[in-house]
């Protein structure tokens, strides 16, 4: 029969996993690598039952349900953005098998040999910090690109001529008047001046590129989060208004999670008061138990005790039988 045992998803530009990824129970799946990716979370798949070589390293996770992976052995975990209490979460069985022994960089902590972040709202923090940062580069690109730009005019631009074509008449200028070499040197300032700009608009024309893609990805990511919660969209809205709803599901699943969590926390509060109700009638119970199999145990004993009378008061009587039976022979 088939067996898929090692399948490698790394380097595919990946963003996010279906929960719902199923796989043939019979492939036998044994090594999983999702390294290199765009991956910031990994929920709970039963594809990852039998997997016990698992490659995370390298991407942007955060968290990973590692509840699904029951036979996992190795798994690398290097270069994220790990929330502590994920690799805290971590079975003993499972060995970390790229464990970084240098200094953690300012922020992270150390847990278990990973460099991890103590989160408090981990996604809503993540965000923020992407957010902040591709509003911080594209207010400085624009500020850049404000002080370096000049309207151009609209009329054609005249011939500048080559650095070789001013060297002559510089040469040629220099046995006329002083009108004409005046004139030549301010042609050569102008030309050097049109070099410097001609240097200065290709490399804010590359600037301007960056800042483009820069853009378009942080357009993609918003888009992505935006498909992930499943929020609609209605019509054209602008990124920030998408991003506002982003904010704001995050904020509502938040308070859905805090009163999941009350509930649950009720819900063992009252699961506790009956396993103690039920413990004391156990104990109840054992007591009582107690005290018949020591009630069982007198009525024995007292029982035993009237058979011993019994048989005593038998062999008196047959004593006496026989010597009555036996003076009454006699007698005759």
């Amino acid at each position: 029969m088939f067996e898929l045992k090692v399948l490698n998803l790394s380097h595919n530009h990946l963003f996010q996993i279906d929960g719902k990824m199923q796989l043939n129970p019979y492939f036998n799946l044994q090594t999983l690598d999702l390294s290199h990716n765009h991956l910031s979370h990994g929920p709970a798949s039963a594809a990852f039952r039998t997997v016990s070589e698992l490659y995370l390293q390298n991407n942007e996770f955060i968290e990973f349900d590692f509840r699904s992976s029951e036979n996992l052995r190795n798994v690398y975990l290097s270069n994220n953005e790990w929330s502590c209490k994920k690799i805290e979460a971590i079975n003993k069985t499972t060995v970390i098998a790229d464990q970084f022994h240098g200094e953690c960089l300012s922020g992270f902590v150390k847990k278990k040999g990973i460099c991890c972040r103590e989160y408090k709202k981990p996604y809503i923090q993540r965000l923020n910090e992407v957010l902040t940062e591709a509003l911080f580069h594209n207010q400085t690109n624009q500020q850049r690109l404000a002080t370096k730009c000049r309207s151009r005019p609209s009329s054609s631009r005249p011939e500048i001529l080559n650095e070789n074509e001013l060297t002559r008449l510089r040469n040629e200028a220099a046995t006329g008047d002083d009108a004409n070499k005046k004139l030549i040197d301010e042609l050569w300032n102008i030309t050097n001046l049109h070099k410097n700009f001609t240097e200065d608009i290709k490399r804010l024309e590359v600037e301007r590129n960056i800042l483009n893609s820069q853009q378009t990805a942080l357009k993609t990511a918003i888009e992505q989060q935006r498909q992930f919660y499943a929020i609609v969209k209605e019509g054209l809205i602008s990124d920030q208004e998408k991003l506002t709803r982003i904010l704001q599901y995050l904020k509502e699943r938040e308070i859905l999670n805090a009163e999941l969590v009350t509930a649950r926390e009720q819900d063992t509060l009252e699961t506790d008061d009956d396993l103690k109700y039920i413990k004391q009638e156990k104990s109840d119970f054992e007591k009582s138990l107690a005290d018949m199999k020591t009630i069982v145990e007198q009525l024995e004993k007292e029982e035993t005790e009237k058979k011993k009378q019994k048989d005593d008061l038998e062999r008196k009587a047959n004593r006496h039988s026989v010597r009555i039976h036996g003076s009454s022979e006699r007698v005759s």
